[in-house]
């Protein structure tokens, strides 16, 4: 977890050029790439809504393209209601979404249609009139009517998935899609396995989310051949919980457990979740014991920061908890099997791009807003070679000062999605594992990617530079 600092003028920027995000699931965005295209032959009218003709293209949420789609989908029986009939029930017209035209059942399910090319309208041809002779007489030579030129209709530039490092910067828009499809279909065909949970809350702490079992379940889902634990213990409170924090920790360990956690965070396990000066609490941390016990000490702000345009999402949608959960699949098959562990940039930025999809794994835009906020500080600094410097000079867990430590997660999850794009998000477990058998960062990437990590760093900081600038 890390500390946020944006600037107001970058803020300001920030929100006028990105959507600002809608939690509610009614209201909510398209959930996946388009169904297709529909081509509507005549004006039409639902619900009081005017529908030009033209091609229009539909995404949904919650429900199968199938049933959308086609002549006896919903939208062709919508079109066929009369201009004043209501749809039929549960079926509602969102008037407050924004963007385009959406259409409801209930929350979260639905589907969005947007027109991307409208029919011209035909004007009546004009009678000629003869050149020279009163309007309309005959025998006259008529003046030649021009022909207009037709205004093409532009169309979407198709997206091209990438396969490989070989293509990677020529399929670059592709990126995102291809991680998250890859992500979502592993998430929509498991089954969760996670172990038992024990949440403990403050009893001054009211947490910003509390529906712990689902990003958790979610997490598991998108692992689903990977090893978790058999219990997790949750510890949540706010700054003026903090004894009791501390006094609940020490209960659910043993002595020397308690130690050396607390020793490992420079004696300050609770309180270094906290600001003490803001008496703020915005951290939190995953450990697991020489046991096999896995604890989230996880601290609780007193209110949304105004400052971050990602704290909204970041802490009510599930997804600090999805971050901390997964930090604890990725401490098993390498914990007390050697001294090197996977780089800072990896291991933060494998949990911050695991968070957004496991939350979002049914919502495409939703997933790539959050990538846009989360890198629209820091990052948009940052030149190529700045880039490349980042990925080579940074260790387990050394970060250069130049960088900011939080680069470790926005950027770096940029990194992650480009490496998940092309083999799917396994392989962040799947590095760790060959870590664990001691082997270095650079041959286990190897192992996984066929290509030397020194050829494919280039064109991964070539790639996501040019990702950033649009």
């Amino acid at each position: 977890m890390r500390h946020w600092a944006l600037k107001g003028v970058l803020l300001a920027l920030v929100l006028a050029l990105i959507p600002a995000l809608k939690i509610s699931a009614d209201a909510a965005g398209p959930q996946s790439p388009a169904c297709g295209n529909y081509k509507v032959v005549s004006n039409e009218v639902i619900a009081g809504v005017k529908f030009v003709k033209g091609t229009y293209q539909i995404n949904t949420f919650g429900i199968s393209c199938g049933k959308v789609m086609g002549s006896k989908g919903l939208f062709a029986q919508f079109l066929k209601l009369k201009d004043k009939d209501p749809l039929p029930k549960p079926w509602r017209y969102l008037a407050d979404a924004i963007g385009a035209p959406k259409f409801s059942s209930g929350a979260g399910v639905g589907f969005r249609v947007q027109l991307i090319g409208a029919m011209p309208t035909k004007s009546p041809t004009p009678t000629p009139t003869a050149i020279g002779d009163p309007e309309g007489s005959i025998g006259g030579t008529p003046s030649p009517t021009p022909t207009p030129t037709p205004t093409p209709t532009p169309t979407a530039e198709p997206i091209v998935l990438p396969t490989s490092f070989e293509n990677l910067y020529e399929r670059r828009k592709g990126i995102s899609l291809a991680a998250w499809q890859k992500s979502s279909e592993v998430i929509k065909a498991s089954k969760n396995k996670s172990g038992a949970f024990e949440i403990i809350t403050g009893p001054n702490t009211t947490p910003n989310f509390d529906d712990y079992p689902t990003p958790v379940s979610l997490v598991s889902r998108l692992f689903p051949a990977r090893t978790e634990p058999a219990k997790t213990i949750v510890i949540r409170y706010k700054y003026v919980d903090l004894e009791w924090a501390e006094t609940t920790l020490r209960s659910k360990l043993t002595a020397e457990e308690f130690t050396r956690l607390n020793n490992n965070e420079g004696g300050k396990a609770i309180a270094g979740r906290c600001e003490v000066s803001a008496k703020n609490c915005r951290g939190a941390m995953q450990q697991t014991t020489m046991s096999g016990l896995s604890l989230i000490i996880q601290g609780v702000p007193n209110e949304e920061d105004k400052n971050d345009p990602t704290s909204k999402l970041r802490f009510g949608s599930g997804m600090l908890e999805a971050h901390e959960y997964f930090h604890s699949l990725q401490r098993i098959p390498i914990m007390d099997k050697t001294e090197v562990w996977p780089h800072a940039w990896f291991r933060e930025g494998s949990a911050e791009w695991v968070q957004n999809m496991a939350v979002n794994y049914n919502d495409y835009k939703t997933y790539q807003e959050f990538i846009a906020l989360d890198c629209a500080g820091n990052c948009s600094r940052l030149s190529e070679a700045d880039i490349v410097e980042f990925l080579e000079k940074s260790k387990e867990n050394y970060t250069p000062p130049k960088f900011d430590r939080g680069e470790n997660y926005s950027l770096s999850s940029r990194f992650i999605e480009a490496l998940v794009a092309l083999k799917g998000p396994d392989i962040m477990i799947d590095i760790y594992e060959q870590m664990g058998k001691r082997l270095t960062f650079e041959q286990g990437f190897k192992n996984t990617f066929g290509v030397e990590w020194s050829y494919a760093l280039p064109i991964l900081a070539k790639t996501i530079y040019a990702n950033l600038k649009g």
